[in-house]
């Protein structure tokens, strides 16, 4: 959907949500191009 440096700044901003409100033992991890996955233990 966005490519180049705007593209990279919206995944890191997007990234930095999800590590501001996870939990100590969830996991925010992205891998393919646009994906993230979060793993939250005891959930």
């Amino acid at each position: 959907m966005y490519q180049g440096p705007f593209g990279d700044s919206v995944l890191v901003d997007i990234a930095v949500i999800f590590q501001r409100y996870s939990q100590d033992g969830d996991l925010v991890a992205r891998f393919g191009g646009e994906e993230f996955a979060i793993l939250l233990p005891g959930a």
